[in-house]
C-alpha cells in the first residue's frame, strides 16, 4: 500500500491524531514518560506542480510504558498544520496518544561581571603585548634598512680610502675605521652579518606580532560573542504507550513543504519511414519527462517519487457571486452599454470585447522551429521502465517505479515518467497568407492521461528540428504536433483582386467590396503529401453587413473554434499542384463606414 494512499487511523493498534499547539495525554501513567530519541529519512515524496506532501520514515524500540518519541532532524519549511503521524509495529502493537512540534533554539548565556571584568583585563594585557611585539618589528626594519644605507655608501665613497684625511680621522669617520686596503674583506663580512641579524629578527618579530594579534582577535570575539547562535532545531515528539513493548516499531511523518514543483518536458521523436505509408503515415514516440526541482533543505536521497497533476490551492469553495445594480444614466450624458463589469461607454465596451476576444482565443500556434540541426541521438533520461499511472477524476498520479535521489539545492533533476508509442497520420500544414512555408505535422491521438502545457522537444528521422511549447491536450483526444519545416511542399498567395467600390483601401464611404485570393501547393518530392491549406474570410455580427463566400467549400470550417479560418485539406503525389481560389463580398449600408478588426 503506498504510503500516500494508507488511511490515517488504527493501524496495527496506531491511532493518528492532527498537530495541535497544546495536548493534553489523556489517563496519564504516573511518573514522568521516558524520552527516547529517533532520527528520521525521507522515504517518499508525493510531488504537485507547486509543493509536495513528503514522509518520513524512523525506526525505534520501546520497553513497555508511555514514552514520548522525540524526533529532532525535521526541516525547517514544512507546513505545521498539515502534519500527520502514523506508526506500526512488528508483533504487539502501541498506540499514539498524541504529538507535538515546537521549534528550539539554543540558549546563549551572558557573560557575568567577573567573568567579563577578566576578559576586559585579558585584552589589556594582550593588546600591550601587541605593541611590544610591533615595537620590535619596528625596530627591526629600521635596522636592517641602516645596513643597507651603510652598504650602498661605501661603493665609490671614500669609506675604504687607502690613506684616509686627517679631517675624517678626526671626525671618526669610516675613512679612519676601514683605511687600510686589507681590510675591505673584514668590513664586507661586517656588514653581511649584520644584515643577516636584522632580517631574522625582522621575521621574528613579524611571527610573534601575528601570533599576538591573533589572539587578540580571539578575546574580543569571546568578549562579543561574534558570531551567529547555533541553528534552531525542530523537533517532533510523539507520545505512544506500548503495554507489550515494541521491538521493531516505525513511524510515517507526513507533512506539506512548499519549496518543491514539478514540470512536465517531452521528447517527440518521429520516424517516417517508408514503409510505414510512403509520406502518409509515421511512427511516433512520446516521452514523458519531469523537470523536478526541490529546496526544502534537506537531500531526498534514494526516495519514492510520485508525481501528481492535482493542484492543491488554498481556494478550495466557490465564491459567492457579486450581484448588480441596473440605473438609468443621466439624460446629459452619453449613451452608456451594460457589462458585466459594470457601466461602459460603447468606446470602452469595444475595447472590453477586444480584450476578452484575446484571452479566450485558443491559444496561438507553436512558433516555427528552428532550422534542423544534426544532433547525435538523445538517450532517454533516468530508468527506462515506465512509471505507473493512477487515475483519480480529472487528476493522475505517475508512481516513479525506481528510487530518485532529488538534491535540496533547487537545481533541476530530470526524471523519466514513460515512453508511449503509435502511428500517426502525416501532413503539411501551411497558411501562406502569413508564411509561405510548409510545415510537417503528425495527427496523433492521446490516451487516458492528458498532456499537461510544457516544452517539447521534435525530432524526425533522428535530426533535431527544434521546441516548442506544448499545449493542453486533453485525455482520449486528438491533437496535431509539428515537426518542422517540410520542403518538399511548396506553398504560395496570390491577391487576385480587391476592389472597393468608387475608391479602395481599407476604410470606404462605399457600400461595396470584393477580393479574390489564389492558394497554392506543389509536391516536389517523391513521396505522397497530404496537404492542409489554411486562410480565413471576415465574418460579420450585424444583418447590416453581409460577407458572401466565393469558391470552393472548405474541408473544415472554424478551425480549432476560431471563426472564419477555413482549412482545405487534399493529397499531392509527387510532382501534382493544386490551386485552392477563393474570395468574399462585403456589402453594407450607404454612407456608412467599415473597418476590419481581430476575431473573437
Amino acid at each position: 500500500m503506498h504510503p500516500h494512499d494508507r488511511a490515517f487511523g488504527a493501524a496495527k493498534g496506531a491511532l493518528t491524531l492532527a498537530l495541535t499547539a497544546a495536548l493534553a495525554l489523556s489517563a496519564p501513567a504516573p511518573g514522568r514518560a521516558a524520552e527516547i530519541e529517533t532520527s528520521s529519512t525521507v522515504a517518499a515524496a508525493l510531488v504537485y506542480p507547486s509543493g509536495a506532501r513528503v514522509t518520513r520514515a524512523a525506526r525505534f524500540t520501546a520497553p513497555v510504558g508511555r514514552h514520548e518519541l522525540v524526533v529532532a532532524d525535521l526541516p525547517s519549511g514544512l507546513d505545521e498544520a498539515s502534519l500527520r503521524v502514523s506508526g506500526e509495529a512488528q508483533g504487539a502493537g502501541f498506540e499514539i496518544l498524541g504529538i507535538a512540534y515546537r521549534r528550539v533554539r539554543p540558549r546563549v548565556e551572558p557573560l557575568s561581571e567577573p567573568e567579563r571584568q577578566a576578559l576586559l583585563d585579558r585584552i589589556e594585557a594582550q593588546e600591550w603585548a601587541l605593541r611590544a611585539a610591533s615595537d620590535a618589528v619596528a625596530e627591526a626594519r629600521a635596522r636592517l634598512d641602516y645596513m643597507q644605507a651603510f652598504r650602498k655608501a661605501t661603493v665609490g665613497g671614500p669609506i675604504f680610502a687607502a690613506e684616509p684625511n686627517e679631517a675624517q680621522s678626526e671626525r671618526g669617520g669610516p675613512g679612519g675605521l676601514f683605511g687600510a686596503t686589507e681590510r675591505w674583506t673584514e668590513a664586507w663580512a661586517l656588514i653581511g652579518a649584520e644584515s643577516d641579524a636584522a632580517r631574522s629578527a625582522l621575521r621574528a618579530g613579524q611571527r610573534a606580532e601575528a601570533a599576538e594579534r591573533d589572539a587578540l582577535d580571539a578575546l574580543r570575539d569571546a568578549l562579543d560573542q561574534v558570531g551567529p547562535p547555533p541553528p534552531a532545531r525542530n523537533v517532533l515528539t510523539v507520545s505512544i504507550n506500548a503495554p507489550e513493548g515494541v521491538a521493531e516499531g516505525a513511524l510515517d511523518i507526513e507533512y506539506l513543504a512548499a519549496g518543491a514543483r514539478w514540470a512536465p518536458l517531452y521528447d517527440l521523436k518521429l520516424d517516417t519511414a517508408r514503409d510505414r505509408g510512403a509520406g502518409l503515415k509515421g511512427a511516433l514516440d512520446l516521452y514523458r519527462l519531469a523537470a523536478v526541482t526541490q529546496n526544502t533543505g534537506e537531500d531526498w536521497t534514494k526516495a519514492r517519487l510520485s508525481l501528481s497533476t492535482a493542484r492543491p490551492s488554498g481556494r478550495v469553495a466557490a465564491q459567492a457571486p457579486q450581484a448588480q445594480q441596473v440605473v438609468l444614466a443621466p439624460d446629459a450624458s452619453p449613451s452608456r452599454v451594460q457589462s458585466m463589469d459594470g457601466l461602459l461607454s460603447p468606446d470602452e465596451a469595444e475595447a472590453e470585447a477586444d480584450l476578452r476576444s484575446a484571452f479566450n482565443r485558443a491559444a496561438p500556434a507553436p512558433a516555427a522551429p528552428m532550422e534542423a540541426q544534426v544532433v547525435a541521438e538523445r538517450r532517454a533520461p533516468a530508468a527506462t521502465t515506465s512509471a505507473l499511472a493512477a487515475y483519480s477524476g480529472a487528476g493522475v498520479v505517475y508512481e516513479i517505479p525506481d528510487p530518485v535521489t532529488i538534491p535540496g539545492d533547487g537545481e533541476p533533476r530530470q526524471v523519466l515518467i514513460g515512453v508511449e508509442s503509435g502511428e500517426v497520420d502525416l501532413a503539411a500544414r501551411a497558411a501562406p497568407s502569413r508564411d509561405e512555408t510548409a510545415y510537417l505535422y503528425a495527427m496523433r491521438q492521446n490516451g487516458p492521461a492528458p498532456l499537461l502545457p510544457g516544452r517539447a522537444s521534435i525530432f524526425r528521422d533522428g535530426v533535431f528540428h527544434g521546441q516548442f511549447d506544448l499545449a493542453y491536450v486533453a485525455p482520449n483526444s486528438e491533437s496535431a504536433v509539428p515537426f518542422g519545416r517540410l520542403d518538399d511542399v511548396t506553398v504560395s498567395h496570390v491577391v487576385r483582386t480587391q476592389t472597393t467600390g468608387e475608391a479602395g483601401g481599407l476604410f470606404s464611404s462605399s457600400n461595396r467590396r470584393r477580393s479574390r485570393f489564389a492558394l497554392r501547393a506543389e509536391n516536389t518530392g517523391e513521396t505522397p503529401r497530404r496537404v492542409t491549406l489554411l486562410d480565413a474570410a471576415p465574418y460579420s455580427e450585424t444583418e447590416e453587413i453581409e460577407v458572401t463566400y466565393q469558391g470552393p467549400a472548405p474541408s473544415e470550417r472554424n478551425v480549432e473554434g476560431a471563426r472564419g479560418v477555413m482549412a482545405w485539406t487534399f493529397e499531392l503525389d509527387p510532382g501534382e499542384a493544386r490551386e485552392i481560389a477563393f474570395g468574399y463580398d462585403l456589402s453594407w449600408p450607404e454612407g456608412r463606414e467599415i473597418y476590419l478588426r481581430p476575431g473573437r
